[in-house]
């Protein structure tokens, strides 16, 4: 697995998204997102979604770069929607 990957979309603001689907389903209680270390683009607001339905709303990351950990009750889920 590549965790220390960086995704960027062309230039949308809100609404844009990524999907990461597994191999098999995977039971999750934790997430570590990071923001780009700057101070242009940032992600205020987003949604993270599972493939079992449930949804999360988060806040902003810091905007130097560093990860924002984000611990939830434990889901079973083949892919994440960011």
């Amino acid at each position: 697995d590549n965790t220390c990957s960086e995704w960027v979309s062309n230039n949308e603001l809100e609404g844009a998204w990524i999907k990461i689907t597994f191999d098999r389903v995977y039971n999750v209680n934790n997430i570590v997102m990071h923001d780009r270390p700057n101070a242009t683009d940032n992600i205020l607001n987003a949604t993270i979604r599972f493939s079992d339905g449930t949804e999360i709303s988060i806040g902003p990351r810091p905007t130097n770069g560093t990860g924002k950990s984000m611990s939830f009750s434990e889901k079973a889920t083949q892919w994440i929607e960011i």
